[in-house]
């Protein structure tokens, strides 16, 4: 998986309010963003694995889950899963992920409110530049 240093991936659930929201203000501060719904498209446990590889700091695949959601309640709550096991869970139920995720280049950040996806592209844009 590739990813343009000079264009935004964001890869959402478009069930997920959020989702939506950092898609258009990502859309709103560069012409180069390349949007993935992940439940039209569903990424593969590698292409995952990757991803969180991509994230500076170690990664709780809960922080991405939409813990709140009956899928989470009635399959997966109480369980024990390393991060392997939850990238196999979410490449087969990508409707889990809640948060999205921005790539640029070789990084990767989760998007909690519109305002990471403006950051996150502030600072890769700085690193390219230094």
């Amino acid at each position: 998986m590739r990813n343009n240093d000079k264009t935004i991936t964001v890869y959402y659930n478009p069930d997920a309010r959020i989702g939506s929201e950092v898609v258009v203000y990502a859309r709103s501060i560069t012409d180069n963003v390349n949007e993935v719904d992940i439940t039209m498209n569903p990424l593969t446990q590698t292409q995952i694995i990757e991803i969180f590889g991509k994230i500076d700091r170690n990664i709780n695949p809960l922080d991405l889950v939409d813990i709140q959601s009956d899928v989470y309640q009635n399959e997966f709550k109480d369980k024990v899963f390393d991060t392997v096991n939850w990238a196999q869970i979410l490449s087969k139920r990508p409707e889990l992920f809640h948060y999205p995720i921005a790539v640029m280049g070789d990084r990767a950040r989760i998007c909690r409110i519109p305002d990471d996806v403006e950051e996150f592209y502030n600072w890769q844009s700085q690193e390219r530049h230094n």
